[in-house]
Order: C-alpha cells, then sequence, then structure tokens
C-alpha cells in the first residue's frame, strides 16, 4: 500500500478529530495510507521551513495562505498543471481572494488549492436596530456606514452598545486581520503592486487605521481590554447590540445556547465594501516529485480535500467556511444569517499580497498594530495619527530598506 504524509495546522482539538475523519474516508476509498502530521500555529512555519530546507518531510501540507510565495521563492513547492486543475474544478470553482492567493504576484502558475475560508464581520441584534431606528440595509458595507451605526447604537439602553477584542502579544495577527477591512474600505494598502514599498503610512491607509482605532474607543471601558469569547458571552448573554469576530466563531455563536428572542434577532454585516478575506490552502512539495506513486496519491489527496462533500463534512464537523463555493452556498442557504455577507467577502474580499517578504511584513505590522491599539485605548486623549506615525513611520522606513535589496 502506498503511504503518504500529511501535515494538519490545527485551531482547537476538534480540528484534529475532522480531519481525521475526513483522511479515514480518504483512505478507505483510494488505498492509500496517509499519516497526519499535527502542528500548531505558532511553531507551524518553522516546521515547514525546515521541510523546505531539508527536501523531505510531509508530501501534502496544510498551510495558511499568506505562506504560499515564501514557500515558492524557496523553491520548495510542486506546481499544478492545468490538466490537474481542471480536475479540481478551476479557479471559478473557489472564493476568488484564496485562489489569488495560490499564485505569486505578477504570475498565474498555480501553487495550492484553498482549502477553508476566514472572514471578520459583524454581528448584531436586529431588534435593537430597530430599536435605535436603524436601518439595516446601510449599516453595513462601508467604513464609514460601520462609524455611522456604531454611535447611532450608542444611544439605546443596552449594556455594552459595541464590542470588539484586544488580541495577545503572542498572537497578533488577528489584529492585522481586522485591520486590513479598515485600510483597504479606506482606499489605502500595505504594500506596493511591485513589492518594493510600503504603503500603510500613507494618507488613506492612516485614515483607514484611525477610524479600526476609533471603534476600540468607542468600546466601554470595562470591556476594553476583553478577549474574544468575553465578547462572544457578553453577545450571547443579550448584554450586547453588536460585536465583531471571525466567521468561526460566528458559527459557533449562531449554534449556541441562547435565547430564542435573541437567537432569532440576529443579523450579520460586512465591515467595509473590501473585507479581508483570508484562509487556509493545501500544497504538495517539491520533493514528491521524485516519488511518482507517492505524487499521484498526493494529488488525489488534496483532490480529496477539494471536493464539495469532502469540504462540506470538514466545515460542519470543525465550523469553517468552505473554500469551494458550492459547499459554502450549502451551508448558507439565502436563508442563514451569514449568507449574504459570506457571499459580498467571497465575491468583494481581498487577502494580503502573494510577495516573498510578506509574511516578514505581517509579522512585524500585526506586532505593532497589538501595541498601538494598546496606546490608544489606555490613553484616550492621544491624538490616533500622532500615535500611527510614532509607531509605524520606522517600521516602514526598516522594510523599505528590505524590499529593495
Amino acid at each position: 500500500m502506498i503511504e503518504i504524509e500529511f501535515s494538519f495546522i490545527q485551531d482547537t482539538p476538534i480540528d484534529t478529530q475532522a480531519i481525521a475523519q475526513v483522511v479515514e474516508e480518504f483512505q478507505a476509498s483510494h488505498q492509500v495510507r496517509v499519516h497526519i502530521t499535527p502542528m500548531e500555529w505558532g511553531q507551524a512555519w518553522s516546521e515547514l521551513f525546515t521541510i523546505s530546507l531539508d527536501g523531505r518531510g510531509a508530501d501534502v501540507s496544510h498551510i495558511g495562505s499568506t505562506w504560499v510565495s515564501s514557500l515558492v521563492a524557496m523553491n520548495a513547492l510542486r506546481a499544478f498543471s492545468p490538466r490537474e486543475i481542471a480536475i479540481l474544478g478551476g479557479a471559478e470553482a473557489f472564493s476568488r481572494p484564496i485562489w489569488e492567493s495560490s499564485k505569486v504576484e505578477g504570475g498565474e502558475q498555480v501553487w495550492a488549492i484553498p482549502w477553508t475560508g476566514n472572514i471578520y464581520l459583524i454581528c448584531y441584534r436586529r431588534d435593537l436596530f430597530k430599536q435605535a431606528g436603524i436601518d439595516e440595509a446601510g449599516a453595513f458595507g462601508t467604513v464609514e456606514a460601520l462609524a455611522s451605526t456604531i454611535q447611532r447604537v450608542q444611544k439605546i439602553n443596552v449594556e455594552f452598545p459595541w464590542l470588539t477584542f484586544r488580541m495577545s502579544a503572542q498572537f497578533s495577527f488577528p489584529m492585522l486581520h481586522m485591520a486590513a477591512s479598515w485600510v483597504w474600505g479606506s482606499g489605502g494598502d500595505f504594500i506596493s503592486k511591485d513589492g518594493l514599498k510600503t504603503l500603510f503610512t500613507q494618507p488613506r491607509s492612516i485614515a483607514g487605521l484611525k477610524a479600526f482605532l476609533q471603534t476600540h474607543r468607542h468600546v466601554p471601558a470595562p470591556a476594553r481590554q476583553w478577549e474574544e469569547q468575553q465578547v462572544l458571552n457578553a453577545f450571547r448573554q443579550g448584554k450586547a447590540a453588536m460585536v465583531i469576530t471571525d466567521i468561526r466563531s460566528a458559527i459557533e455563536l449562531i449554534n449556541s445556547n441562547m435565547a430564542s428572542s435573541i437567537r432569532e434577532n440576529i443579523g450579520t454585516g460586512a465591515i467595509s465594501q473590501v473585507p479581508w478575506f483570508g484562509g487556509n490552502t493545501v500544497v504538495i512539495w517539491r520533493h514528491t516529485q521524485g516519488y511518482p506513486e507517492r505524487e499521484r496519491a498526493a494529488f488525489d489527496l488534496v483532490n480529496f480535500l477539494a471536493s464539495k462533500g469532502t469540504q462540506m463534512s470538514f466545515a460542519q464537523k470543525a465550523q469553517k467556511l468552505p473554500a469551494r463555493l458550492e459547499a459554502a452556498a450549502s451551508l448558507f442557504p439565502t436563508s442563514h444569517p451569514l449568507a449574504a455577507t459570506v457571499r459580498q467577502a467571497s465575491q468583494n474580499g481581498r487577502d494580503y499580497p502573494s510577495t516573498g517578504l510578506w509574511r516578514r511584513i505581517e509579522f512585524q505590522l500585526a506586532d505593532a498594530l497589538t501595541s498601538i491599539r494598546k496606546e490608544a485605548v489606555e490613553n484616550e486623549t492621544a491624538d490616533l495619527e500622532t500615535i500611527l506615525h510614532d509607531q509605524l513611520d520606522p517600521l516602514a522606513n526598516r522594510l523599505d530598506l528590505t524590499l529593495k535589496r
């Protein structure tokens, strides 16, 4: 029997249980033994880096979408042929932002296949919006609309009109993921199209970041240091009118136990007209090409993982957003609170640029924004633009030197 190795990065133990069931189905139908190598997000990059340097290890790996370009730059990944892409369903089968991240900026070669998506969105109470006289149709979708809605919802009698959450210094990436929707929605960006210059200190980017930070200042003081689960618990208990969260937590929230009066009034909305849409992909390593039977089995596994049935099954078990459009449409029909928001993000969303140095930029920028957010909420009278430039200008100068080399 052919044996291959599949490395998988878990968010929670439920992910590992779900992927084990998926792999078991694949083994039974393809007569291939798959050894699962679990990874944690905190250590995954160093482990993947070692695979790329050593040219041995996993045959197929589950990775973050922004890591594709860096691994391609190391000549570590096997490309997918046009015939294989056709078998998988082609670009039109998957959410556009994740599909675009499977290629390197300026190229058309596909190096990764979309697996799951991730977005940040607003969950809100329709009954409380009605009480505030807020028209749901115009409440979200642009940075300006969201800012207006937050101000208006503060006038109703609810303990926490608006809640967002802080990130730990050890895992700061979500701070950047959330801020991206404000930056892009304000016409700004993080890096130039040619990948040679940072843009996050330019006026439109700063305007977006200021609007993002202002939403944190709108959170009532007792809740400004809350983590995500505390925010979601307040919403679940009927204490909050609107909160920001990611797609997985939104699914868990909608499916969790709460009063029917709250559940029946849950609505969702996009942060801006250009929401961040990240996710995860699966790749085949270049070293697997030296073993033809393993290479064929590796592609069969990727094809199985990318299928509608498998993506639906895994997403239901792990409470994820499938990257395959028909799987997402089946899980979130038009009557579902997440349907319109997911559809808008799939059509209009963006992921980060597929440039070789993006991971370094992402890491440092996320850390900087976490520090900036802390200063902004602890010193409420300080000028936000000054805070941003004080911390981001030196970072931009350092990164620009690196990008031009």
